[in-house]
């Protein structure tokens, strides 16, 4: 087991942290999403993430405020996605352990752990495959997806009690993190992020695309900085576009360059995603009264960006240096190394579906590329049916939520993220930032009413939080601060 200096650092912040406020963990956990490559400790080879290890933390303290609470817990309402979240984790937990055993050594699969061992399938790639087996791949990947699984539960809990301010402020911190480590690394800092580079992971920070370096941020590597960068900008924009916060704008602005400069074609497909999926939300911002400064300014950036596109047409070096990038980025991408790769992997985890008529193979049994094959490979259909309509639950349109503007902010938010993992997902896991959004999504959903905002459920299980004689805060209304 190796423990990281830099754990040590965030623990200490944590703990100030949560001596103010205990939810203030959910904060510092969502804060942590964007370092990606920052494990707090390894643990026989498996690297426990900074993130994973708060949300941890996070979710020890909710549950042990709600047992100590007055009157001890009392059973609260368990909404449909709660239900369809538990029954996709208990058959993730099952099959990651009876499956694996079940169709052991009966096909080959690209295990999780990169390795030179196995057998070479393709000389276009270096990925080689083993026969089925477990491995503590398996063990792994269940865990985090009960993480994930249980966060989303105290989360959404949480932001139902705390209001729409406290959630802003949660994914606010986040973006400018993401932005931050983002900056360093596009100017040629990253050596500053040397400290918190601890994941056993492949680091990709020396990789060019058409020979312009590309820029990874606080991950492993440009595709889930990319992707990760476009999600930011999905809800900042909408936010900027609701609120006319200027900072809102000015994260939105920085998050899309940071997904531009990433030159993934994940990144930049996931960056058009969030676009489209803002235009189709466009009667939630378009439909307020827009004032005339605020009309003058979107002039202003759709003239600027006309003309800034008209000039550089007009240089014919530009526009080869353009379609140049294009090539690399997408028209010679499925025949590039990479695309060849994940091809396969898709390939074979649609494969293992079939291989085990359709229960899947469990998680952490192989690695494949997209979050549909990855699903049909690893949880097979139960899995596939209940994710989704844990999904169809938390997103699916509403009549009249809550908090409109706050849920479809989070809605655009969720969906871009989940097209990024459409595209690029290689494990299972539905990853803490998805799971963030959706707790946003799933609380300003719900009607709000004068006492619900102040009851705490941890996975269905409610109870006063303890809060200092009156400490407790107000219900915080959409047009709040972070």
């Amino acid at each position: 087991m190796t423990v990281y200096p830099a754990s040590g650092l965030l623990l200490l912040i944590w703990l100030v942290l949560v001596r103010r406020d205990i939810d203030n963990s959910l904060r510092l956990s969502i804060a942590c999403l964007p370092l990606g490559i920052f494990a707090a400790a390894n643990l026989a080879g498996l690297s426990l993430l900074a993130a994973h290890m708060i949300a941890l933390l996070s979710l020890l303290l909710l549950s042990l405020r709600a047992l100590a609470a007055p009157g001890g817990p009392r059973i609260g309402p368990v909404t449909p996605a709660t239900m369809w979240l538990l029954a996709f984790m208990a058959y993730a937990a099952v099959s990651a352990v009876v499956l694996p055993r079940i169709f052991a050594g009966q096909f080959y699969v690209f295990p999780m752990t990169v390795s030179l061992r196995g057998v070479v399938v393709s000389a276009d790639f270096p990925s080689t495959m083993m026969p089925l087996g477990p491995t503590t791949s398996n063990l792994a990947q269940a865990g985090y997806i009960l993480i994930s699984g249980m966060f989303f539960m105290a989360a959404s809990a949480t932001f139902s009690w705390r209001g729409a301010a406290f959630a802003r402020s949660a994914v606010f911190w986040a973006g400018l993190v993401n932005l931050g480590a983002g900056l360093l690394d596009l100017i040629g800092l990253d050596d500053l992020l040397t400290f918190i580079r601890t994941a056993d992971y492949a680091l990709a920070n020396t990789h060019t695309l058409a020979g312009f370096l590309r820029v990874i941020g606080g991950f492993s590597e440009a595709s889930v900085f990319g992707a990760t960068s476009a999600t930011f900008f999905a809800w900042f924009l909408m936010a900027w576009l609701t609120g006319r916060r200027p900072s809102d704008g000015f994260i939105a602005l920085g998050s899309m360059v940071m997904a531009l400069f990433s030159m993934s074609s994940s990144g930049m497909a996931t960056l058009v995603a969030a676009l489209l999926l803002t235009v189709l939300h466009a009667r939630i911002w378009a439909g307020q009264r827009l004032s005339r400064g605020f009309l003058h300014l979107l002039v202003i950036l759709g003239s600027g960006l006309t003309g800034t596109l008209a000039l550089m047409a007009q240089s014919d070096a530009l526009m080869a240096e353009a379609a140049r990038l294009l090539d690399a980025l997408i028209f010679d991408k499925p025949a590039s190394l990479s695309g060849l790769e994940r091809g396969a992997w898709a390939a074979e985890g649609f494969n293992a579906f079939w291989q085990t008529h359709g229960f899947g193979a469990g998680p952490g049994s192989l690695r494949a590329n997209g979050l549909p094959a990855v699903l049909a490979g690893s949880v097979g259909l139960p899995g596939i049916l209940t994710f989704g309509g844990f999904l169809l639950a938390v997103l699916a349109p509403v009549g009249r939520p809550g908090q409109p503007e706050l849920f479809q902010m989070a809605r655009v938010a969720a969906l871009t993220t989940l097209f990024g993992l459409v595209l690029s997902a290689t494990t299972p896991d539905p990853t803490l930032l998805l799971m963030s959004f959706a707790a946003i999504a799933c609380a300003a959903r719900a009607p709000q009413t004068g006492t619900s905002g102040r009851r705490m459920m941890l996975a269905g299980i409610a109870a006063q939080p303890l809060r200092r004689e009156g400490a407790a805060p107000p219900i915080r209304q959409e047009g709040d601060r972070g």
